[in-house]
């Protein structure tokens, strides 16, 4: 498993990530970083975002299952897709599955080296922490979004007005966690020289929809602010995927 490396099946043709912006979730509390990128992924589409590749690495859990976007078109949900919006350098990948157990920080580097290897220009990391160190002024703050990042991408959540991830909550989430996501690939990254921002939400297991929907907001507001990398017609309404309608043991 130490020299396990990630490769990428093209759906057609040739995919070339140099210079993109990489969207992906971090399999952290409550699941709020797959959920902000399935609202992602389904509500881009409308904009064009194309599946056109499925990564294999053999640190991750197997998983397989139906579409979970669309009901009408026949198309396998695999462990790592990894979408595309047309003419524009974004990126997006969906994990499906934990690392298997004792792998967290091997797949963290697999990550790094093969995001580097591809010419990757950034990172943007959609994750949840655990809302439970929050202090008074915390709970009671304007949002529940935090970033945590440098360089120009944390210039433009500076300008965005964003509230920045506290240094008491980043230390206890260290402690408790350091050795789970998204920790672990914050620090390849750092170590290959890869720029990361981390754009998470704090939150507690439950009904986790609308903080997936707001995560993906977020996401989507530091994409079309920085640089100019997405410009949209008009605002994008958010959609839920259809495999959303029966969980928590409800339909909505």
């Amino acid at each position: 498993l130490q020299s396990s490396t990630m490769q990428l099946f093209p759906t057609s043709g040739p995919v070339d990530l140099k210079g993109g912006t990489l969207v992906l979730p971090a399999v952290a509390a409550a699941n709020v970083g797959e959920l902000a990128v399935d609202v992602l992924v389904c509500s881009l589409a409308s904009a064009g975002l194309t599946l056109v590749g499925r990564i294999e690495c053999d640190l991750l859990l197997a998983v397989v299952g139906s579409n979970p976007y669309s009901e009408q078109k026949p198309q396998l949900a695999t462990t790592l897709e990894l979408y595309h919006l047309p003419e524009t350098s974004i990126f997006i990948m969906q994990q499906r599955a934990p690392a298997a157990k004792g792998c967290q920080g091997l797949f963290a580097e697999a990550l790094a080296a093969w995001t580097a290897a591809q010419g990757v220009a950034r990172l943007l990391v959609l994750c949840g922490l655990e809302d439970e160190a929050q202090k008074d002024e915390q709970l009671l703050g304007p949002s529940k979004n935090r970033w945590l990042g440098q360089g120009s991408e944390a210039l433009t959540c500076v300008q965005l007005g964003w509230i920045p991830l506290e240094h008491d909550l980043e230390a206890e989430e260290k402690q408790v966690h350091n050795l789970l996501p998204p920790w672990p690939l914050l620090a390849a990254a750092i170590e290959r020289g890869l720029p990361t921002l981390l754009c998470t939400r704090l939150v507690s297991e439950g009904d986790n929809q609308q903080d997936g929907v707001q995560l993906a907001r977020y996401a989507l507001e530091w994409l079309t602010a920085d640089s100019k990398q997405l410009e949209l017609r008009g605002p994008l309404p958010l959609c839920m995927p259809c495999s959303w309608r029966a969980v928590y043991g409800k339909v909505t």
